[in-house]
């Protein structure tokens, strides 16, 4: 038996009918949502990889592969989802990764409606007034990139609901920052929108029921396409948007709306699915996931049919989460785009976070690491800010009971039998500090001496911290005690390069040269020489693993003055290293010049090099060879930029 609507035809009444129409073919879903201790720890093991994703520059990677100028704006879109995703699963816009992402969107002049809307979006999350007037300005571009029938791609003159979908995101993130939005874009919007919706078809087995219960309409992505579930999510947040607040369309669209939302609903319920995306194409998953939690959202349903759709969505997500803790699709492949990792792993945190209306609050990121483990001799922890603090908290179980305390020692209740007469702090293979026994003090005891030490804040990346403690038994013999080493990363580091690099891009005298490009070899279509001049620290030359010598040359034929270069290895983020072969040695050949130049690279993969010429040099023809690269199956030498100052 099909699940029955009430009938009615108020406003309201209309809204909840899609929590209950369905077909009876519809099957139901899991009970209940994942217990909140393991989406709690799959949003934190997102979040971690969204920071490792993190370029040098402060962007996150482009994931799609068509180049050109264009395109190229879709970093900026990209870099603004993962600072919106970042601030709604609750890191601070005083975080580090905040700041830098901030601060690289900030110097971009989108002309794309994505990057535009979405830059909105992470403004707005951001809840720093200072950003008002750079959002007003972006609300004007979001008005100009209107088009007949929506919003397009630039330059191809054919509105889609996907870019449609994301200015009206764009500016509801204008509107709830209390910023000025032309009242007449609201019906713009669901004006055009309307047009995505295909002509209502019937629900099979519902002939005996209401029309309003018998009928269903998805949206596609052009007028007159096929519908599918994530267009169709797409086509419901904007009417959701639109019916957000009482007033924004005027009523008589109002009740269109409603129909257009109802028959939608009907049509979600009816193909309900967390698995694919129905009907559309498999690669935009995640993508369709995530407009399930805005249509959840906005229509304030916890179930489509007898389906909870937060619960079976959020039990697909934790399936799907990958080992390094993002959400990607398989393969790779220009259009559609996969496998989209930074995008991906954005939809997946944001449909579990529950973010469309979730508020966003900074929480402190946790700085405590502890070493407390029954196979550790030696317990301690160690508080990672500015400046680093550590201490000893005990010792393991089995070390106290082979060390018990002697008769008077047991009587005053000492926990065990070691005199401790000094603590050495490694960090990183190197001691930092060495804290001995206060005069006079038996060092025994509980540990009530913690030994504490502090030492200057280390820079990001991993680091491995262990404590090497010196006591004595109750006979006197010497004992050395070793902990094991805690290992973590440092992410609220400053460091002074992290907004150097910002800019870099801007004053690179190589950017919008002609230059004639070519290489040893290049590891596919993904990965070609250009990639290497093109301003972002997301894409990169890479070579083939099987390369053994590898070498780019660029050549121009007016020559560019330069003083000197900055080269940066491939591995743009600590994601990428995984991927890339660190290299020590570049070799540089300028203008065909009978001696070579050797450079050693920076040791933090993360920096770039800078080699300074004694003179400016005027560059006509300029070629790198790594040497002495240690190749690896499976991973890559190259360079994410080459960029040169005049």
């Amino acid at each position: 038996m099909p699940v029955l609507f009430l009938a009615c035809g108020s406003l309201p009444a209309l809204l909840a009918l899609g929590s209950a129409v369905l077909s009876a073919q519809a099957e139901p879903g899991p009970a209940s949502a994942p217990p909140a201790q393991a989406v709690n720890a799959a949003i934190e093991r997102g979040v971690e990889h969204l920071l490792l994703a993190q370029n040098r520059d402060g962007s996150w990677g482009l994931d799609l592969y068509e180049r050109g100028l264009d395109w190229h704006d879709l970093r900026d879109g990209a870099t603004a989802l993962a600072l919106y995703t970042l601030l709604k699963c609750g890191l601070a816009p005083g975080h580090p990764s905040i700041e830098r992402g901030t601060a690289f969107l900030l110097l971009s002049e989108p002309v794309h409606t994505y990057a535009t809307g979405i830059q909105l979006h992470a403004l707005g999350a951001l809840g720093v007034d200072r950003h008002r007037k750079r959002m007003q300005e972006l609300v004007k571009l979001l008005v100009d990139l209107e088009r007949p029938g929506g919003w397009d791609y630039p330059g191809l003159n054919r509105p889609d609901l996907s870019n449609t979908q994301v200015a009206a995101l764009g500016f509801r993130a204008a509107a709830q920052a209390g910023l000025s939005v032309p009242k007449g874009i609201w019906n713009a919007l669901v004006e055009a929108t309307l047009r995505y919706q295909e002509r209502p078809s019937e629900i099979p087995g519902t002939t005996n029921l209401p029309r309003e219960q018998r009928f269903m309409a998805g949206f596609a992505y052009e007028p007159g396409g096929a519908a599918s579930a994530s267009m169709t999510t797409a086509g419901l947040t904007v009417l959701g948007i639109a019916a957000e607040v009482e007033g924004r369309v005027p009523h008589a669209l109002d009740v269109k709306v409603a129909e257009a939302r109802v028959l939608a609903l009907n049509w979600l319920a009816q193909n309900f699915s967390v698995e694919g995306n129905p009907h559309g194409e498999e690669a935009w998953h995640y993508y369709y996931l995530y407009g399930l939690e805005r249509v959840g959202a906005f229509a304030g349903l916890t179930h489509l049919g007898p389906h909870d759709w937060y619960a079976e969505g959020a039990t697909r997500l934790l399936k799907e989460q990958r080992a390094d803790g993002g959400w990607r699709m398989d393969g790779r492949t220009s259009w559609p785009p996969q496998p989209m990792p930074i995008a991906n792993t954005c939809f997946g945190l944001l449909f579990l976070r529950k973010a469309t209306f979730s508020p966003t609050v900074a929480r402190e990121r946790p700085s405590f690491r502890a070493m407390e483990e029954p196979d550790s001799d030696v317990w301690f922890r160690v508080d990672a800010k500015d400046e680093w603090t550590m201490w000893l908290t005990g010792f393991a179980p089995a070390l106290l009971e082979r060390h018990p305390p002697g008769p008077e020692a047991q009587k005053q209740g000492a926990p065990h039998g070691l005199t401790l007469e000094a603590v050495e702090w490694w960090l990183d293979g190197e001691p930092v500090a060495r804290v001995e026994a206060a005069v006079g003090s038996s060092g025994g005891g509980a540990v009530d001496l913690r030994f504490a030490a502090r030492v200057p804040g280390r820079g990001s990346g991993e680091h491995e911290l262990e404590a090497r403690v010196t006591a004595r038994t109750v006979d006197g013999t010497p004992l050395a005690l070793v902990s094991k080493p805690v290992r973590f990363r440092q992410e609220l580091a400053r460091e002074d390069w992290m907004l150097d690099y910002v800019d870099d891009a801007e004053t690179n005298v190589l950017r919008g040269q002609k230059l004639a490009l070519s290489a040893s070899s290049e590891e596919s279509g993904f990965h070609r020489p250009a990639e290497a001049f093109d301003g972002l620290q997301g894409s990169a030359w890479w070579a083939r693993e099987d390369d053994p010598e590898p070498w780019l040359v660029l050549e121009s034929a007016r020559g560019v003055k330069v003083k000197e270069l900055l080269l940066s290895p491939a591995a743009a983020s600590e994601l990428l290293r995984a991927q890339c072969v660190a290299f020590e040695t570049v070799e540089l050949r300028i203008n065909d010049a009978k001696d070579v130049l050797r450079v050693t690279m920076e040791a933090d993969p993360a920096r770039k090099t800078t080699v300074k010429f004694e003179r400016p040099t005027l560059v006509r023809k300029l070629e790198l060879r790594v040497v002495g690269a240690e190749r690896e199956p499976g991973k890559y030498v190259g360079f994410a930029e080459i960029e040169a100052r005049g």
